[in-house]
C-alpha cells in the first residue's frame, strides 16, 4: 500500500460523520428527539461515504496519469 498525504476534506467529512453518529447514539440512549433533518444529513453522509468507497475501488484507466508526490 502506498503512503499518501492526508486529505483534509476526507478527514473533515469523516469527523462530521462521526459527530452525527455519536449524536444519534446518544439520542437513542437517553431518548432525545432527533429531528428529521439530522437523519437526512446522516443518510447523505453515508451515501457520500459509499460513493467515495466505490470511486476509490474502481480500477484506474491506463490513460489516467498517476500522481506522484513532490520530491523533498
Amino acid at each position: 500500500m502506498n503512503k499518501h498525504r492526508t486529505d483534509r476534506w476526507s478527514l473533515w467529512f469523516g469527523v462530521l460523520f462521526l459527530v452525527f453518529v455519536l449524536w444519534w447514539l446518544l439520542a437513542a440512549q437517553i431518548k432525545i428527539h432527533v429531528p428529521t433533518p439530522g437523519l437526512i444529513v446522516a443518510g447523505a453522509l453515508i451515501l457520500f461515504g459509499v460513493l467515495g468507497l466505490v470511486g476509490s475501488l474502481r480500477p484506474r484507466r491506463a490513460d489516467e496519469p498517476v500522481s506522484t508526490p513532490p520530491a523533498d
